[in-house]
C-alpha cells in the first residue's frame, strides 16, 4: 500500500509505474491465500472440541488470534489515512505510538505463548502438571528481575520484557533437556548423541524451538535498545573531549578526502576511550558523502563502533570554517544481537525444512487427515 502511492508517503513510487507492480502483487498474493484456504477448508476444520482450557491445543488458538490482533492493528494503522480523507476529507495518520501501543502487549503476549507452549500437555493439563512444569522458568525469571533491579534497571516494561524472555528460554532449554533424559534412558546413548539424535528425529518440532530462540534474541536486542537507548547533540572544537555513556571521546579531525566514484566526504574522527579505565577502544568516522549529481543533498554515513553490548553511532550534522562542528551522539544497547537473533532464526527454519529424515511430519499429519476422510 505504501509503495504503490495508494498511501501518502516518501517510500512511495509514485513518479513511476513500480508502485503499481506492488499493488498488484499484493492483491494476487491476497487471492492466492485465500484460495488456498477454501480449497483445503477440510484440512483446516477439525471436528475435536477443547478438552480443557489448559491445554496445548488451546495456547495455540491464542497464539493465533495474537497474530490475527496484530496484523488487524498493522492493517488498521496503514489504510486509517484513506479512511479519515474518505470520512472527514481530511488524513490523519497513525504514528509510532499507535503502533508501539499495540505491538507492545500482544508481543509480549505472545513471547510469553511461546514459553508456555512447550511445557504444557495435549487435550488437558492438570493444575499440578502446569506448576512442575513452570515453577522452575518462573523463578529464574523472577530472579533475573532482581537481579536487574539491583543493577538500577527501574524500566518496568523492560523488566517485564526481560522476564518473559528468560522465562520463555528457561521452558525452550528445560524442554529440549527433558527430551534428552528420556532418550538417554531408553537408547543408553551419550548425552551429546543423544540430544542430536532427538534434534534429527522431528526437525520440524526442533527447528520451531531453535526459531523460537531467534525470536527471544530479537526480543532482548529490541527491550534494550528501546529501554536504555542514549542520545545527545553537541558543538566540538578540534581536540574537545566529550564524555557520553560509557565513553569519553576526542574529536581529532575534520577533513575532506576522495572517495572514489566523483564522490568527495567530509569527515570526522573521534578517538574512542572507556570513561572508566581510559582505555583506548579504536577510531570511529564519521562522514558527510557529496555526489556530484546532488552536491547539496550530502549522504550521511553514520561513524559506528559495535559491541555485542552496545553500539556507538556518531553522525557529522554541521561544520563551521574554524573546524568546529555538531555532532549527533547515540548508544544503542544489545543491538548487535538482533542480527544474530535473525542468524538463530534462518538457522532454525533452514534446520527444520531441509529434506530428509525427521522433516514429514506436516506431510504425514495431511495424510493421516486424508486417510481418515477417505474412510468416512
Amino acid at each position: 500500500l505504501v509503495r504503490s502511492g495508494v498511501i501518502t508517503s516518501v517510500h512511495a513510487f509514485s513518479g513511476g509505474v513500480l508502485g503499481t507492480y506492488f499493488l498488484v502483487f499484493t492483491l494476487c498474493m491476497l487471492f492466492a491465500s485465500a484460495l488456498l484456504i477454501v480449497s483445503r477448508h477440510k484440512v483446516l476444520a477439525q471436528s475435536n472440541t477443547f478438552e480443557s482450557f489448559l491445554s496445548k491445543e488451546s495456547s495455540f488458538l491464542i497464539n493465533n488470534l495474537i497474530l490475527v490482533g496484530f496484523a488487524f492493528a498493522v492493517f488498521w494503522g496503514t489504510i486509517f489515512p484513506l479512511i479519515s480523507q474518505a470520512v472527514r476529507g481530511v488524513q490523519v495518520t497513525m504514528g509510532p505510538p499507535f503502533f508501539n501501543s499495540i505491538s507492545l502487549p500482544l508481543g509480549l503476549a505472545l513471547f510469553l505463548l511461546m514459553g508456555i507452549c512447550p511445557l504444557i500437555a495435549w487435550r488437558r493439563a492438570s493444575a499440578k502438571n502446569v506448576l512442575d512444569n513452570f515453577l522452575l522458568p518462573a523463578l529464574v525469571g523472577v530472579v533475573m528481575v532482581v537481579v536487574l533491579y539491583f543493577l538500577q534497571v527501574r524500566n518496568l516494561r523492560a523488566l517485564i520484557a526481560f522476564a518473559i524472555a528468560t522465562f520463555t528460554i528457561c521452558t525452550i532449554l528445560l524442554e529440549l533437556l527433558r527430551g534428552t533424559r528420556v532418550r538417554h534412558r531408553l537408547t543408553g546413548e551419550v548425552y551429546p548423541l543423544a540430544f542430536l539424535n532427538l534434534m534429527l528425529r522431528n526437525r520440524r518440532r526442533h527447528g520451531g524451538y531453535i526459531i523460537h530462540l531467534g525470536l527471544v534474541l530479537i526480543l532482548i536486542a529490541i527491550t534494550g535498545s528501546h529501554a536504555f537507548a542514549l542520545d545527545s547533540t553537541k558543538t566540538l572544537k578540534l581536540g574537545d573531549s566529550y564524555e557520553f555513556g560509557n565513553y569519553r571521546l576526542t574529536y581529532d579531525v575534520l577533513n575532506q578526502k576522495d572517495v572514489g566514484h566523483q564522490r568527495q566526504a567530509v569527515y570526522a574522527d573521534f578517538s574512542v576511550f572507556d570513561r572508566k579505565t581510559g582505555e583506548y577502544l579504536g577510531k570511529v568516522e564519521p562522514q558527510k558523502v557529496f555526489y556530484p549529481t546532488a552536491q547539496d543533498q550530502p549522504a550521511t554515513e553514520v561513524g559506528l563502533r559495535s559491541t555485542p553490548k552496545e553500539d556507538l553511532y556518531i553522525i557529522l550534522s554541521t561544520w563551521n570554517q574554524d573546524s568546529s562542528a555538531t555532532f549527533k551522539f547515540y548508544v544503542n544497547p544489545l543491538v548487535s544481537w538482533l542480527w544474530i537473533g535473525g542468524v538463530v532464526v534462518v538457522l532454525g527454519a533452514i534446520f527444520a525444512l531441509w529434506p530428509g529424515r525427521g522433516s514429514a511430519t506436516g506431510s504425514k499429519y495431511l495424510q493421516t487427515v486424508r486417510l481418515s476422510q477417505s474412510t468416512k
